[in-house]
């Protein structure tokens, strides 16, 4: 069903196939959460989601011991010359070799846009377990988006929270670091971590971040230059793919398919979710996944996705229950 002759990169792509049979699964989850689920599916969805955390610790924990990649799960490829689809990053904190939490998703980047909204979601189901273990997770990620989200959630819940005091005691933690900071000691080690982290990707000076600018400014100029009638339905679904959904779908499904599906994602903002503390954590989760996704990560297929979207509905005929209602209130 794939052929792989030349003429099938512009005229009709392999890619066609794959991203069209991914969207579909994707539609299927996405109604069998909405409409076929009940209260359990939130605790399968955290199993699911405990097992790609205990198999991502166990990659990082080996290669931090023996420095062997502990993969023995990943073996999909992607495109014509079959590259691996799951990337074995590292970096050098001093001394020390790490290994990037990626689990089976791929990427760290795709990692975090698999965990991250349902770690924001933890806070408003009282589930504190996997709070602590997507949490411990997120930050093993050592990605840029991962800690940018992270701070301006935990910013959004102190204030929620009217937890003003805990501002007080980060200036004092950010003080402390900054001392240890002129110790010669830890110098290098924190200077290697800030580069890596944060110092590459805002100077641009990182390998992923010139990949990122580059394809995102490729992809704009094409669409820039097509036909009013291209620039507005774009020039067919599965042709590009960049390094963002953003500038994936411009070319690809034009202005229109970018307003459908932003609309089709963010919609679940209105939804009528009765307990204000689960509706809250509930939205956030949905803003950031949907802004990752636009930023960094081009893969709607992924199922964590399409299930976090259909969860809105499940939570918002939950909470009209009192059993569910009374329950959570149990747990604050």
């Amino acid at each position: 069903m794939i052929n792989k002759n030349d003429y099938t990169r512009t005229f009709y792509r392999a890619s066609h196939l794959t991203q069209t049979l991914s969207l579909v699964v994707g539609f299927i989850i996405y109604g069998y959460v909405k409409h076929l689920s009940n209260e359990s599916i939130i605790k399968y969805i955290y199993w699911g989601l405990r097992l790609l955390c205990f198999y991502a610790l166990y990659e990082f924990l080996l290669y931090a011991a023996t420095g062997i990649n502990g993969d023995f799960m990943a073996n999909r490829t992607l495109g014509y010359d079959s590259a691996p689809a799951s990337l074995f990053q590292t970096f050098s904190l001093g001394p020390i070799s790490l290994m990037r939490l990626k689990g089976y998703t791929g990427e760290p980047s795709m990692f975090v846009f698999t965990v991250f909204p349902f770690w924001v979601l933890t806070f408003g189901l009282k589930r504190r377990f996997d709070m602590y273990l997507l949490l411990t997770c997120l930050l093993l990620t050592f990605s840029t988006t991962a800690y940018f989200f992270m701070f301006l959630f935990m910013s959004y819940w102190f204030i929620y929270k009217r937890q003003y005091q805990v501002f007080f005691y980060m200036c004092i933690f950010i003080i402390v670091v900054c001392f240890v900071l002129q110790l010669n000691m830890f110098q290098h080690l924190f200077d290697s971590l800030y580069e890596f982290v944060l110092g590459g990707k805002i100077g641009g000076n990182s390998v992923s971040s010139r990949e990122r600018g580059k394809s995102f400014i490729n992809q704009i100029e094409f669409w820039s230059n097509l036909n009013g009638f291209s620039q507005a339905f774009g020039i067919g679904f599965g042709y590009i793919r960049s390094a963002d959904f953003f500038s994936t779908l411009l070319p690809n499904n034009g202005i229109i398919g970018l307003l459908i599906f932003s609309w089709f994602v963010l919609r679940n903002l209105w939804l009528d979710i009765a307990i204000p503390i689960l509706s809250g954590c509930y939205k956030i989760g949905l803003i950031i996944v949907y802004f990752i996704m636009m930023a960094s990560v081009p893969e709607f297929a992924y199922p964590s996705l399409w299930i976090f979207i259909a969860l809105g509905f499940v939570l918002k005929h939950l909470s009209h229950q009192p059993q569910f209602k009374q329950d959570l209130i149990a747990k604050l």
